[in-house]
C-alpha cells in the first residue's frame, strides 16, 4: 500500500522531529476577550429574560416554586432597591405577564424583598416568623 502510494505522485506528508508535534496545526490562537465579553453582558441579559417564563412556569407547578423564588431572590432584591424608572412593578408586570391571576410567584417575591427592604431583620428569621 505504502509503495502504491509513493509511485502515484503524491507527496509523503511531512515529519516532525517532535512527536507530539502536529506540522498541519498552526500557533494563531484566536482571542479570548469577546467571548468573556459576550458571557459578561450575555448571562445577566439571560437571567433578567428568563424571569418572567420562570415564573409562570413555577404558577403552574408547585414543585419548582421555591427553586424559582430562591434563584430569582437577588434580582428580586435588586428590582426593590432600584428606585429609577419604576424597575420593581416592571418586572413584577413581566413576571405576572403570562400568569393565570390570583397569587403569583413574581409577586410573592416583590413582596418579600418590599418587606426585607423596609425590616432587615426580618430575613434572619424569615417572613413567616420561623
Amino acid at each position: 500500500m505504502e509503495s502504491a502510494r509513493l509511485t502515484t505522485g503524491q507527496p509523503r506528508p511531512p515529519t516532525s522531529p517532535i512527536p507530539s508535534y502536529n506540522p498541519g496545526m498552526t500557533d494563531d490562537h484566536k482571542p479570548l476577550w469577546p467571548w468573556i465579553a459576550a458571557l459578561l453582558i450575555g448571562l445577566p441579559v439571560l437571567y433578567v429574560a428568563s424571569f418572567g417564563p420562570a415564573c409562570w412556569l413555577a404558577d403552574r407547578n408547585a414543585r419548582i416554586r421555591y427553586p424559582v423564588r430562591a434563584f430569582f431572590r437577588p434580582a428580586a432584591a435588586l428590582a426593590v432597591r432600584i428606585r429609577i424608572m419604576d424597575v420593581e412593578s416592571a418586572i413584577l408586570r413581566y413576571g405576572e405577564w403570562g400568569s393565570r391571576g390570583g397569587p403569583t410567584t413574581a409577586r410573592a417575591l416583590i413582596r418579600e424583598e418590599l418587606i426585607f427592604a423596609h425590616r432587615p431583620e426580618l430575613r434572619k428569621i424569615g417572613v413567616d416568623g420561623t
